[in-house]
């Protein structure tokens, strides 16, 4: 029987954002901040084998476009270094209410 082996990761996320109008439905921004997290290595029947935690940079750009004055979809890239020696990227797509 292969082992079990469960990953826990947790992390939290504290940015800057800077936004650039391009014109009256698109909006470009970048960010720079910091991301603090921890992972925690455990096998079944054997309890944690291991655990490292960080604070990093974390680096996005993205843009906006507004359907409404109230809502917009968002598309972002973001990286987080040197998290436990190795880089996290992020591509996302999500929506945004503003009110």
């Amino acid at each position: 029987m292969a082992p079990i082996w469960e990953v826990e990761v947790t992390g939290f996320n504290f940015s800057a954002v800077g936004i650039i109008p391009v014109n009256a439905q698109v909006d470009v921004f970048g960010k720079i901040g910091m991301f603090m997290w921890d992972v925690e290595l455990s096998e079944q029947g054997y309890g944690k084998l291991g655990e490292d935690d960080g604070t990093d940079l974390s680096l996005g750009l993205g843009a906006a476009f507004h359907v409404t004055q109230e809502f917009s979809v968002v598309a972002e890239f973001q990286r987080f270094t040197d998290v436990s020696d190795g880089d996290l990227n992020n591509f996302s797509v999500g929506a945004r209410l503003n009110f």
